[in-house]
Protein backbone atom coordinates (compact mmCIF):
# COMPACT_ATOMS: atom_id res chain seq x y z
CA UNK A 1 0.00 0.00 0.00
CA UNK A 2 3.13 2.28 0.55
CA UNK A 3 4.43 1.48 -2.84
CA UNK A 4 1.32 2.31 -4.57
CA UNK A 5 1.01 5.80 -3.01
CA UNK A 6 4.82 6.35 -3.75
CA UNK A 7 3.77 5.64 -6.99
CA UNK A 8 0.96 7.46 -7.67
CA UNK A 9 2.86 10.40 -6.92
CA UNK A 10 5.47 9.75 -8.58
CA UNK A 11 3.20 9.26 -11.42
CA UNK A 12 1.57 12.60 -10.69
CA UNK A 13 4.95 14.45 -10.65
CA UNK A 14 5.85 12.80 -13.70
CA UNK A 15 2.60 13.11 -15.66
CA UNK A 16 2.99 17.19 -14.19
CA UNK A 17 6.43 17.54 -15.60
CA UNK A 18 5.91 16.08 -19.03
CA UNK A 19 2.49 18.48 -19.19
CA UNK A 20 4.54 21.09 -18.72
CA UNK A 21 7.28 20.64 -21.46
CA UNK A 22 4.46 19.23 -23.97
CA UNK A 23 3.31 22.83 -23.29
CA UNK A 24 6.56 24.16 -23.71
CA UNK A 25 7.40 22.52 -26.78
CA UNK A 26 3.73 23.83 -28.30
CA UNK A 27 4.95 27.36 -27.17
CA UNK A 28 7.91 27.37 -29.08
CA UNK A 29 5.96 25.69 -32.14
CA UNK A 30 3.93 28.59 -31.82
CA UNK A 31 6.98 31.42 -31.20
CA UNK A 32 8.27 29.40 -34.79
CA UNK A 33 10.93 27.82 -33.19
CA UNK A 34 10.51 24.66 -34.56
CA UNK A 35 14.14 23.10 -33.79
CA UNK A 36 14.18 23.73 -30.16
CA UNK A 37 10.64 23.02 -29.81
CA UNK A 38 11.79 19.16 -31.56
CA UNK A 39 14.78 19.06 -29.46
CA UNK A 40 12.48 19.79 -25.56
CA UNK A 41 10.19 17.01 -27.11
CA UNK A 42 12.48 14.17 -28.52
CA UNK A 43 15.05 14.87 -25.16
CA UNK A 44 13.41 16.08 -22.27
CA UNK A 45 9.96 14.73 -23.60
CA UNK A 46 10.93 11.01 -24.32
CA UNK A 47 12.34 10.84 -21.17
CA UNK A 48 9.12 11.95 -19.83
CA UNK A 49 7.34 9.24 -21.42
CA UNK A 50 9.30 6.83 -20.53
CA UNK A 51 9.29 7.39 -17.05
CA UNK A 52 5.45 7.98 -17.29
CA UNK A 53 5.01 4.66 -19.62
CA UNK A 54 7.21 2.65 -17.14
CA UNK A 55 5.51 4.18 -13.75
CA UNK A 56 1.78 3.46 -15.22
CA UNK A 57 3.42 -0.44 -16.25
CA UNK A 58 4.95 -1.19 -12.38
CA UNK A 59 1.72 0.23 -11.21
CA UNK A 60 -0.86 -1.98 -13.38
CA UNK A 61 1.41 -4.62 -12.60
CA UNK A 62 1.11 -3.95 -8.57
CA UNK A 63 -3.01 -3.89 -9.38
CA UNK A 64 -3.21 -7.06 -11.14
CA UNK A 65 -0.92 -8.92 -8.38
CA UNK A 66 -3.53 -6.98 -5.76
CA UNK A 67 -6.37 -8.28 -7.64
CA UNK A 68 -4.50 -12.07 -7.62
CA UNK A 69 -4.03 -11.84 -4.25
CA UNK A 70 -7.40 -10.46 -3.61
CA UNK A 71 -8.71 -13.55 -6.26
CA UNK A 72 -6.91 -15.95 -3.70
CA UNK A 73 -8.15 -14.54 -0.81
CA UNK A 74 -12.10 -14.80 -1.94
CA UNK A 75 -11.23 -18.31 -2.63
CA UNK A 76 -10.02 -19.34 0.00
CA UNK A 77 -12.87 -17.71 2.07
CA UNK A 78 -15.25 -19.54 -0.81
CA UNK A 79 -13.29 -22.83 0.40
CA UNK A 80 -14.37 -22.43 3.67
CA UNK A 81 -18.07 -21.64 3.33
CA UNK A 82 -17.70 -24.55 1.00
CA UNK A 83 -16.57 -26.72 3.69
CA UNK A 84 -18.84 -25.28 6.57
CA UNK A 85 -21.82 -25.88 4.13
CA UNK A 86 -20.48 -29.41 3.80
CA UNK A 87 -20.00 -30.57 7.17
CA UNK A 88 -23.64 -29.12 8.07
CA UNK A 89 -24.85 -30.69 5.25
CA UNK A 90 -23.17 -33.54 6.25
CA UNK A 91 -24.20 -33.56 10.04
CA UNK A 92 -27.90 -32.96 8.95
CA UNK A 93 -28.46 -36.19 7.16
CA UNK A 94 -26.83 -38.03 10.08
CA UNK A 95 -29.09 -36.08 12.49
CA UNK A 96 -31.64 -37.32 10.23
CA UNK A 97 -30.75 -40.90 9.94
CA UNK A 98 -30.63 -40.93 13.56
CA UNK A 99 -33.98 -39.14 14.20
CA UNK A 100 -35.54 -41.90 11.91
CA UNK A 101 -33.64 -44.96 13.33
CA UNK A 102 -35.19 -43.58 17.03
CA UNK A 103 -38.67 -43.06 15.51
CA UNK A 104 -38.58 -46.29 14.00
CA UNK A 105 -37.73 -47.71 17.27
CA UNK A 106 -40.12 -45.95 18.53
CA UNK A 107 -43.05 -47.81 16.13
CA UNK A 108 -41.24 -51.27 15.95
CA UNK A 109 -40.54 -52.27 19.36
CA UNK A 110 -44.72 -51.85 20.90
CA UNK A 111 -45.80 -53.65 17.67
CA UNK A 112 -43.00 -56.39 17.97
CA UNK A 113 -43.83 -56.70 21.82
CA UNK A 114 -47.90 -56.98 20.82
CA UNK A 115 -46.82 -59.21 18.74
CA UNK A 116 -44.62 -62.07 20.71
CA UNK A 117 -47.33 -61.48 23.37
CA UNK A 118 -50.47 -62.54 21.43
CA UNK A 119 -48.36 -65.57 19.27
CA UNK A 120 -47.54 -66.45 22.88
CA UNK A 121 -51.14 -66.20 23.68
CA UNK A 122 -50.99 -63.71 26.31
CA UNK A 123 -54.11 -60.81 25.22
CA UNK A 124 -53.19 -58.42 28.43
CA UNK A 125 -51.04 -56.70 26.14
CA UNK A 126 -53.00 -53.43 26.18
CA UNK A 127 -51.81 -52.53 30.18
CA UNK A 128 -48.53 -52.65 29.22
CA UNK A 129 -48.36 -49.81 26.72
CA UNK A 130 -48.97 -46.05 28.10
CA UNK A 131 -47.58 -44.05 25.29
CA UNK A 132 -50.39 -41.96 24.09
CA UNK A 133 -48.98 -41.97 20.56
CA UNK A 134 -50.61 -44.21 17.53
CA UNK A 135 -49.04 -47.29 18.56
CA UNK A 136 -51.12 -47.09 21.89
CA UNK A 137 -53.96 -46.04 20.60
CA UNK A 138 -54.03 -49.15 18.20
CA UNK A 139 -53.00 -50.85 21.62
CA UNK A 140 -56.01 -50.17 23.56
CA UNK A 141 -58.35 -50.58 20.77
CA UNK A 142 -56.93 -54.15 20.41
CA UNK A 143 -57.03 -54.57 24.10
CA UNK A 144 -60.93 -52.94 23.61
CA UNK A 145 -61.64 -55.99 21.40
CA UNK A 146 -59.84 -58.58 23.27
CA UNK A 147 -61.96 -57.49 26.09
CA UNK A 148 -65.20 -57.45 23.99
CA UNK A 149 -64.26 -60.91 22.83
CA UNK A 150 -63.87 -62.18 25.99
CA UNK A 151 -67.36 -60.56 26.96
CA UNK A 152 -68.85 -62.25 23.50
CA UNK A 153 -67.20 -65.95 24.62
CA UNK A 154 -68.52 -65.60 28.79
CA UNK A 155 -71.78 -64.81 27.24
CA UNK A 156 -71.80 -67.86 24.81
CA UNK A 157 -70.54 -70.03 27.33
CA UNK A 158 -73.13 -68.87 29.86
CA UNK A 159 -75.89 -69.65 26.64
CA UNK A 160 -74.23 -72.67 26.51
CA UNK A 161 -74.44 -73.77 29.68
CA UNK A 162 -78.81 -72.86 29.71
CA UNK A 163 -79.21 -74.71 26.63
CA UNK A 164 -77.56 -77.82 27.87
CA UNK A 165 -79.19 -77.22 31.40
CA UNK A 166 -82.25 -77.06 29.17
CA UNK A 167 -81.63 -79.83 27.10
CA UNK A 168 -81.67 -82.07 30.38
CA UNK A 169 -84.41 -80.81 31.72
CA UNK A 170 -86.25 -81.65 28.27
CA UNK A 171 -84.55 -85.05 28.15
CA UNK A 172 -85.67 -85.87 31.72
CA UNK A 173 -88.59 -84.75 30.95
CA UNK A 174 -89.14 -86.86 27.50
CA UNK A 175 -88.14 -89.67 29.78
CA UNK A 176 -91.19 -89.10 32.49
CA UNK A 177 -93.14 -88.70 29.24
CA UNK A 178 -92.13 -92.21 27.63
CA UNK A 179 -92.24 -94.11 30.99
CA UNK A 180 -96.36 -92.50 31.65
CA UNK A 181 -96.98 -93.74 28.12
CA UNK A 182 -95.80 -97.20 28.33
CA UNK A 183 -97.95 -97.52 31.91
CA UNK A 184 -100.83 -96.73 30.59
Amino acid sequence: LQREKELLVQLDETHTKFTSTNLQVIDLYSQGKTQEAQQLSFGEGRKLRKDLETSFNEFIKMQQKEAIESRSDADTYSDRIKLIVLITSVSMVILGIMFGVMLSRNIINPITKITEDMKSGNLNFAEMITTNDEVGTLTREFGNMVTKLRQMVLSIEVTSDQVASSSEQLTASAEQSALAANQV
